[in-house]
């Protein structure tokens, strides 16, 4: 047990931390991946139903990134200055009435205006709770604890995509939104409010891992306990905070993908009808549940290899991306479409695991954090709603998804220089505490 002669605060063992560990697990895994991660099953049922293309009903996808884009600096501000656990509460409440608008919509333009909404209360759970909160209680294992939680989005969404279908052919979509909002609110609430508290200190503690940061700093116990962070106004200006921008925009443009691989596996199947190839490897679900399975994994690697170094794990991102598009473009009816799936999984553990590390480390991990964290987060959500409008129209487009793959590697190529770049400028900046 580490103590802090000045504040009168001790280190515990890992178990007086866990419970913060378990409720981002929890909110993560359930009404984030329900909301997000498995909204690809609902996107040709629901098409089906209004009798509208998949665009018309993809779209609010992209109304609630933009709105996560429109909100995140406010939100990176509500985080400092609010108890975290009331706005996390408050957000799974929002989400859960999503869900039931979304069960009577009749019309794409009710999906749009919930999407929207929804985006606000998806940016505090999804987007910033699980990195704030474990910046603050964690002082080791930062990325490997962060790739832990934001793995249960991807473990949901494996099991409720496979789940939601089996719903979904059963008793119908709009009853499976019903279940959504009903295990949300029932599981989801109570955990926030027991387990969440906006500071170790809430609790009389220090930050876990203290000690061995101290001892890593040379006894700058002050620096660890205060850490030092890049002025806001000096770090926005700067040409290192573009390249982060931009590496945050495509990376979740590029994921959104596979969003649509449902889409993609009819459209080989409609080929394959055609005589102009051959059928599908697997479903279109089960391909997407693989691939969040491959993300489950991949926050987790991603998390171990950003507490060493993150320009490597930059570097196997990016492979990751190109490997997995290769296998599911060039060989979708072999047993490769699948494993290129779950390595693809891999990049789009980028978006929640590697952009919030690659912030810390070229920012800085103190009071300021969130300030960039949100910041940044603008453009991060700006090309995840950016990509829900230019993939389905490039899907739809004469060249169909040899188009969307195509641009795909181009964009996973300018985004492993633009990390690097902006790795390389890492202790460019001057931090203050």
């Amino acid at each position: 047990m580490t103590e802090s002669v000045k504040t009168n605060l001790v280190e515990k063992g890992f178990g007086s931390y866990f419970p913060i560990i378990l409720a981002l697990c929890v909110v993560l895994g359930l009404p984030s991946a329900m909301l997000i991660n498995t909204a690809s099953i609902f996107y040709p049922v629901i098409s089906e139903d209004f009798g509208v293309a998949t665009a018309a009903v993809s779209a609010w996808m992209s109304l609630c990134l933009l709105s996560c884009a429109i909100f995140s600096p406010i939100i990176g501000r509500w985080m400092e200055k609010y108890d975290i656990r009331i706005l996390m509460v408050a957000s799974i409440v929002v989400e859960v009435c999503a869900f039931l608008i979304f069960s009577i919509a009749t019309e794409p333009w009710m999906l749009w205006i919930v999407g929207f909404i929804a985006g606000i209360p998806n940016t505090i759970l999804m987007g910033m709770s699980s990195s704030v909160l474990i910046n603050r209680w964690f002082r080791r294992h930062v990325g490997l604890l962060i790739g832990i939680c934001t793995a249960f989005a991807g473990l949901g969404a494996a099991i409720f995509l496979v789940i939601g279908q089996s719903l979904i052919d059963s008793i119908g979509w709009r009853f499976t939104y019903d279940v959504w909002a009903a295990i949300s609110l029932i599981v989801a609430v109570p955990v926030v409010l027991i387990c969440v508290r906006n500071n170790p200190s809430d609790r009389g503690m220090l930050p876990f891992g203290t000690a061995w940061a101290i001892e890593r700093s040379g006894g700058k116990e002050h620096e660890v306990i205060n850490p030092p962070s890049v002025d806001p106004k000096v770090g926005t200006r700067s040409i290192v905070f573009v390249l982060v921008v931009l590496f945050g925009f495509l990376v979740s443009f590029i994921c959104q993908i596979n969003g649509y691989f449902p889409k993609y596996v009819n459209w080989i199947d409609e080929q394959s009808l055609a005589g102009a190839a051959t059928s599908a490897f697997i479903s279109g679900a089960l391909l997407a549940s693989v691939c969040q399975v491959g993300s489950a994994l991949g926050k987790i690697g991603l998390g171990v290899f950003t507490d060493f170094s993150v320009g490597k794990a930059i570097t196997i991102l990016s492979g990751a991306g190109i490997i997995g598009v290769i296998c599911i473009w060039g060989f979708p009816s072999t047993p490769l479409m699948p494993v290129g799936g779950l390595i693809f999984g891999l990049f789009i553990a980028g978006v929640l695991v590697l952009s919030p590390m690659l912030i810390r480390r070229v920012f800085g991990e103190g009071k300021n954090y969130p300030v960039f964290f949100g910041r940044a987060g603008f453009f991060t959500q700006l090309g995840g709603s950016a990509a829900n409008l230019v993939w389905p129209i490039l899907a739809d487009s004469a060249w169909g998804f040899n188009a969307v793959f195509g641009v795909a590697l181009v964009g996973i190529v300018v985004v492993l220089v633009i990390g690097l770049a902006a790795y390389s400028m890492r202790d460019k900046l001057p931090r203050t505490q």
